[in-house]
């Protein structure tokens, strides 16, 4: 597949029409009881009025999709001096506790967010009122879109449950299916060096108290989209800036008897514009790493899939693995798996590294990028 392909692949999965403000940050279902811990965070130019601005949350379970669950006001505050406001349901001391930058509005949703099936919409206008269904015949398509309102950003994650909708795409933005291995407590919204969108992570969360800090389940695999232990974000950081991660992807596993495919998107910023970069992985795991320079560690170990990546290069499995970085020093590649060639439950790591010709020598390395074969 080529990368400009791999690129329209990247842009249906993340999109985001231009916009002010964006959804950073939800947090759907903590751990134990949901009330006191959900919130939603929204990312802007600091000290920003939204005015008529609202967030929308629209049921897609079942019978009940297309339903408006929640409508949240946003016109009285301002983002914070950070550019963050973080809409919690009650003041209860988060950890960690939100900087003193952000603006925090309390709005105690009732009931509390579902845990199922829901999209979140932010924008602008007219909002729908609560209990009105956009979707009357539930076949997952906005009967007229959102009359009156205009949508900036919209993201949806599913339980996986029979007839259930997600309505995202439909408004320019981002849905998760369901992977089949978990539902996703959390969203954390990556953004590139200049603060712009970049892409979605999800994961569920653990906490070893009732309010944080709320930890992503590496342990368990239940993370997606880049997400790595021990490098870039580890958890949820309400009211801060997001982690960067620098490798991400659109899915969590490939299915090990059907095969299946993983697109992998590298933001190695600005600087590395124009040279080139060389995709590898491994089935080892990624500490220690491979030292490549004094700042330049490769976070993939030893092992022969590595060793044969770096002699075959742009194959049907990795492709396209070596090439030159386009004029915001991205690239995208495919990890492509072939039907019956790996059993279940096997984890394999990718990471990519950023050459420099003359004098040769190593610019970067990515964040690693977990795919699960199920």
């Amino acid at each position: 597949m080529r990368t400009s392909a791999l690129f329209a692949a990247f842009l249906s999965f993340g999109a985001v029409l231009p916009a002010q403000f964006t959804i950073s940050e939800v947090l759907i279902d903590g751990p134990g009881s949901d009330d006191g811990l959900e919130f939603i965070e929204i990312r802007g130019p600091a000290s920003t009025p939204l005015t008529n601005y609202y967030v929308l949350i629209i049921d897609g379970d079942g019978s009940n999709a297309g339903d408006i669950d929640h409508v949240i006001p946003l016109g009285s505050v301002s983002t914070g001096a950070n550019g963050l406001l973080l809409i919690r349901d009650t003041t209860a001391v988060l950890q960690p506790p939100p900087d003193p930058a952000t603006t925090v509005l309390v709005y105690n949703p009732t009931p509390d967010i579902e845990n199922g099936t829901s999209t979140f919409v932010l924008g602008f206008g007219n909002p729908p009122s609560v209990g009105a269904d956009l979707d009357a015949d539930d076949d997952g398509v906005l009967d007229n879109g959102i009359p009156g309102f205009t949508t900036v950003d919209a993201v949806s994650i599913t339980d996986g449950g029979n007839n259930d909708r997600m309505y995202a795409r439909q408004l320019g933005g981002t849905e998760f299916p369901y992977n089949g291995e978990f539902t996703p407590d959390c969203l954390y919204r990556i953004y590139d060096e200049t603060g712009a969108p970049f892409g979605w992570t999800v994961a569920d969360v653990v906490a070893p108290g009732p309010t944080g800090p709320f930890s992503f389940d590496f342990a368990a695999n239940e993370v997606q989209g880049g997400l790595a232990e021990g490098y870039g974000p580890q958890g949820l950081d309400p009211g801060r800036i997001n982690g960067r991660i620098t490798l991400w992807t659109n899915v969590y596993g490939v299915d090990a008897a059907n095969g299946g495919s993983q697109v992998m998107v590298l933001d190695a910023g600005q600087a590395n514009a124009g040279l080139p970069y060389l995709f590898l992985g491994s089935f080892a795991g990624t500490r220690p790493g491979i030292a490549l320079h004094p700042t330049v560690t490769l976070p993939l170990n030893f092992d022969p899939y590595l060793v044969a990546l770096t002699g075959l290069i742009n194959t049907p499995l990795l492709n396209p693995s070596f090439g030159v970085l386009d004029g915001r020093g991205r690239t995208a590649c495919a990890f492509t798996l072939p039907p019956g060639v790996l059993p279940p439950d096997i984890v394999i790591d990718h990471a990519a590294i950023v050459l420099r010709p003359a004098p040769f020598g190593f610019t970067f390395a990515s964040t690693p990028a977990r795919v699960v074969v199920q």
